[in-house]
């Protein structure tokens, strides 16, 4: 994650690992990071996005398509988690 910090490929693996290791808050966090930004990517440094950027290509595009509903998933959970501590508390 340290060598490509922007790059969404990196940041989806990152948070699957989080999530395995039970660290949920920073996977969520590397999760919004994967799922950011517009169609292509930010680019890099100097770069202009698209493939040219660490967060653009194919590797980008699946990326945000994994974890958007990971995302979304992991929100839903929670939500629910919250409901259900209230309703049995």
């Amino acid at each position: 994650m340290d060598a490509h910090p922007r790059a969404r490929a990196a940041a989806l693996l990152h948070a699957r690992c989080l999530l395995r290791a039970g660290r949920r808050e920073a996977a969520a966090k590397a999760l919004a990071r994967a799922a950011e930004g517009g169609e292509g990517g930010e680019g890099g440094e100097g770069g202009a996005g698209g493939a040219g950027g660490e967060g653009g290509g194919a590797e980008g595009a699946w990326a945000r398509a994994a974890a958007e509903p990971m995302l979304r998933s992991l929100r839903a959970a929670e939500r629910r988690q919250v409901l259900a501590a209230d309703h049995y508390s």
